[in-house]
């Protein structure tokens, strides 16, 4: 879904696919629509505090995740 963040405390590294990271700190914002793909990691050291809005459902899918298909029955 299309969103909107804010970076409450902490420091994220966002990367979109195709562009160069960047590293926000509190304060900063960013928002991401028509479901493009990217990273979002706090940077080592600290948590992170996010902020956000979306417009629809949405889903958050961590990098070493097996796919839902291949993901263990429970």
């Amino acid at each position: 879904a299309d969103h909107h963040v804010a970076v409450v405390s902490g420091t994220v590294l966002l990367a979109p696919e195709g562009g160069a990271a960047k590293k926000l700190g509190p304060g900063s914002w960013f928002d991401f629509t028509g479901k493009k793909k990217h990273t979002t990691v706090c940077e080592a050291g600290a948590d992170c505090v996010l902020s956000g809005t979306f417009k629809g459902p949405f889903d958050i899918l961590m990098p070493d995740a097996p796919k839902t298909a291949d993901a263990p029955k429970k």
